[in-house]
C-alpha cells in the first residue's frame, strides 16, 4: 500500500535517530552520547541532556543523578559526570544541578552528603554551618553532647 501523506509515516523510535528517507528503524542510528532522543528524533532535533542528569549512547530519557551527586554541565556522558556533593554541602533528591544548601551547624558533611545533618558532631567537637569536618573545643572548653 503506497504511503499518499507524510502523516501516514512512523516516528522514530526513542534513543535512535531517522534521517530523512529511513526504511526500517534498522537504518537508524543510535542517539549520541550527551544527548538523548525522544520518539520521532533526527540529527537536528537530538536534545542535549541536562544540567543534573547524563545521557548514554541511545538514551530515549536523560538519567537523573543520585542523591548525594550533582552535574551543573550540559551534555553529561555517563554517570561519572554525576559529582559528590561538595564538602560542607548537601544534595538531596534525584537530578541536582548543583548542591541544594549548607550543612546545618552542629553536624558535617564530609562530601557526598544527602541531608543537612547527615554526620552529627560528637562530643568534645563543635562545627559551624556548612563544616566538612568538626573541630575540637578550644583548651578549657568542653561540649558533652552529640
Amino acid at each position: 500500500q503506497n504511503i499518499r501523506r507524510s502523516e501516514e509515516c512512523f516516528l522514530c523510535p526513542g534513543g535512535l535517530m531517522c534521517p530523512a528517507g529511513t526504511i526500517d528503524p534498522d537504518d537508524a542510528v543510535s542517539c549520541t552520547l550527551g544527548s538523548y532522543c525522544p520518539e520521532g528524533s533526527y540529527y537536528g532535533n537530538r536534545s542535549p541532556c541536562p544540567r543534573g542528569h547524563y545521557c548514554v549512547t541511545g538514551s530515549t530519557l536523560p538519567e537523573p543523578c543520585p542523591p548525594g551527586k550533582f552535574n551543573d554541565g550540559f551534555w553529561g556522558n555517563q554517570s561519572s559526570h554525576c559529582e559528590s556533593c561538595t564538602p560542607g554541602y548537601y544534595c538531596e533528591g534525584f537530578g541536582n544541578e548543583e548542591p541544594d544548601g549548607l550543612c546545618s551547624a552542629g553536624y558535617f558533611c564530609a562530601g557526598g552528603s544527602i541531608h543537612p545533618n547527615d554526620e552529627i558532631a560528637r562530643p568534645g567537637y563543635f562545627t559551624l554551618e556548612g563544616a566538612s569536618s568538626e573541630e575540637d573545643c578550644l583548651p578549657g572548653e568542653y561540649q558533652p553532647n552529640e
